[in-house]
């Protein structure tokens, strides 16, 4: 149970620092990058939204995520990766989704947005997930 909120907390601090990846990619590319640069980037970048994003992380998407999965555990009927995958999609869709339809993002960028969710986002923290803090199932499909 320790691993699994250890896991958890740290899969939900890496995600605020991969939110906006642009600045980042910027930063690598730029020939003479120092460390000045990149404590810049953090300050600019990443501390003004790590903690709500942290929240929301643990809050609304790892903790039911969890529960979900480890409900299904305790009755018996183990989670394979696939439907802990399809699991995290549909929660990221509904709690990152809500907040962008408030915010009015255009129909392309949403469904971008929405395939980028199933794609990677979720796919990799189920990866992630699977791989360290859930290792007592043992399907992988």
């Amino acid at each position: 149970m320790f691993k699994k909120i250890l896991v958890n907390l740290g899969v939900a601090a890496i995600v605020p620092t991969l939110v906006d990846i642009k600045p980042f990619y910027e930063l690598v590319l730029h020939e003479d990058m120092s460390s000045e640069d990149f404590w810049n980037y953090v300050q600019v970048y990443i501390l003004p939204g790590f903690f709500f994003m942290f929240t929301i992380q643990i809050l609304l998407i790892l903790l039911p995520f969890q529960v979900i999965k480890d409900y299904y555990k305790y009755t018996d009927r183990a989670f394979s990766f696939k439907n802990k995958w399809i699991l995290l999609t549909i929660n990221c869709t509904i709690v990152f989704g809500g907040f962008l339809l408030m915010g009015g993002i255009p129909p392309f960028q949403l469904a971008l947005y929405f395939l980028l969710v199933i794609g990677i986002y979720s796919l990799v923290m189920t990866a992630i997930l699977h791989f360290t803090a859930d290792r007592y199932s043992g399907r992988f499909l």
